[in-house]
């Protein structure tokens, strides 16, 4: 059975094989039945399967979309997520539901409840790494994400942070001083 160019393979809590290609769309093995394809027009690079049972899915283009097979939904985050056509190399799920997306330069943490995102880049000086490698990502039993990258390894602990509402603080001037005088 020729099922394209196999990309990804996870398995998640129910023991079901999920395979993700990146001309044919996406495969279920469901425990002790047969493959079930799910095609999409998407040229898969990585996939990741969220506790919640959610798809997650990287792009050769840079694109970041979820497939919920339970509701039959497909959603682009692209710009939620906010991408700029770096191809997605990495993509996992932490305990907290945030999605992690890896690209060479970029390390985005995005949460999906509130579209919520931090983003960390080798170009931050706190980032000892000068590029993120792609393939080069684990996620420990004690819930910490490795990956790997040019000239070393970076660790990140998930946590609840992004998980607070975002909030619009409103400033108020109240007054303006050129030379010590207010205008």
């Amino acid at each position: 059975n020729d099922i394209g160019h196999v990309t990804g393979i996870e398995e998640d809590w129910n023991g079901d094989v999920y395979i993700s290609t990146m001309d044919k769309g996406l495969y279920v093995w469901r425990y002790n039945q047969k493959l079930e394809g799910y095609p999409v027009d998407l040229r898969i690079s990585c996939m990741s399967v969220a506790l919640d049972g959610v798809v997650w899915l990287g792009t050769i283009e840079g694109g970041v979309y979820s497939y919920d097979m339970e509701n039959n939904l497909w959603k682009d985050y692209n710009k939620a997520c906010g991408l700029n056509g770096d191809q997605i190399n990495q993509i996992t799920v932490d305990e907290y539901n945030h999605v992690w997306i890896g690209t060479n330069q970029r390390l985005i943490e995005f949460n999906p409840k509130n579209n919520a995102i931090q983003i960390y880049s080798t170009l931050d000086e706190t980032i000892l790494l000068d590029r993120f490698l792609p393939t080069t990502m684990c996620t420990t039993t004690d819930g910490c994400i490795y990956w790997g990258g040019i000239p070393g390894i970076l660790k990140v602990k998930p946590s609840t942070r992004l998980d607070r509402s975002q909030s619009l603080e409103h400033t108020i001037i109240t007054d303006v001083k050129v030379m010590d005088k207010s205008l």
